[in-house]
């Protein structure tokens, strides 16, 4: 008969060394030791696992803010882009503001230009003449009574053209029973100017005249012509307006 093997126990025995004091003994038999053994690899096995687990949590979170850089640096990018065009479109408009503004007051420049000649300031004879006599005359006139009305009357050379005073259009052209004929230019502004002279005018009804356009001529010595202006329907003395050099 073959003999049973015994089985070998093993024990552990930690003794505390004290010089003062009887030393200790621990004893710890085997199957302790293999519960501390079975312990340790537990707690070693949890530690690397907790420790992959965190290295795995770490690198998912870092993938995660890489990946959100990511975003954001192309967020930016189309940013950048979008201000970049927004500048653009403003400096357009800038520039556009800028034309449309120029444009604006050079055209309110022109018409300013344009309404100052239509003011009849213009002095209506271009050549020799003299004023025979001061404005607030008797004169009498097919269209009114005979009243006292502003006017100057010129005593001119011969060849000495009547000019318009002021940008208008011919209105009226008509028969004068004591200059001849009478020429009327509505400025449209307000402002009518009147023309009486001997010859047949060189104007015809509804012509647009500008300032110095000769509406007639005197055909002798000493002629006389007549000079009226009206505004808003009153007459005027012309010599309050009438620019006179020399």
């Amino acid at each position: 008969m073959k003999k049973k093997k015994r089985k070998s126990r093993y024990t552990m025995v930690i003794v505390s060394h004290n010089p003062e004091k009887q030393d200790k003994q621990l004893f710890l038999s085997s199957w302790y030791l293999r519960l501390l053994s079975v312990l340790l690899v537990l707690t070693i096995t949890a530690g690397l696992i907790f420790f992959t687990v965190n290295m795995v949590m770490n690198g998912a979170l870092l993938q995660g803010s890489e990946k959100n850089l990511e975003e954001l640096k192309k967020q930016i990018v189309e940013l950048t882009e979008a201000n970049q065009i927004l500048t653009t479109e403003n400096t357009d408009l800038t520039d556009k503001n800028t034309i449309l503004i120029t444009t604006v007051n050079e055209k309110l420049q022109q018409e300013e230009a344009f309404n100052a000649k239509k003011i009849p300031v213009g002095f209506p004879i271009l050549g020799t003449t003299s004023i025979l006599e001061e404005p607030s005359t008797v004169v009498v006139d097919p269209a009114i009574q005979p009243a006292y009305i502003p006017i100057i009357i010129f005593q001119a050379a011969k060849d000495v053209s009547i000019i318009s005073s002021g940008y208008g259009i011919v209105t009226e052209i008509a028969e004068d029973g004591e200059y001849g004929y009478r020429v009327v230019l509505d400025h449209g502004n307000g402002y009518v100017s009147i023309y009486r002279f001997k010859e047949k005018p060189k104007v015809r009804v509804n012509d647009e005249i500008t300032r110095g356009t000769m509406l007639g001529e005197t055909t002798e010595d000493n002629e006389k012509v007549g000079y009226q202006i009206m505004m808003d329907s009153e007459y005027i003395n012309p010599m309050e307006i009438m620019e006179i050099y020399g």
